[in-house]
């Protein structure tokens, strides 16, 4: 497949990095949550 080209395949990749965004920024909230900043 070719992301150049391939207009479907370019966003299903684009769907899968944004997935993949989210689910880290959920991870860091989870995180911040049980870690307060102790400053």
């Amino acid at each position: 497949r070719n992301y150049d080209q391939d207009g479907e395949y370019r966003l299903e990749f684009q769907q899968w990095i944004n997935a993949l965004w989210e689910e880290k920024d959920r991870l860091l909230d989870s995180l911040h949550e049980q870690y307060p900043a102790q400053h």
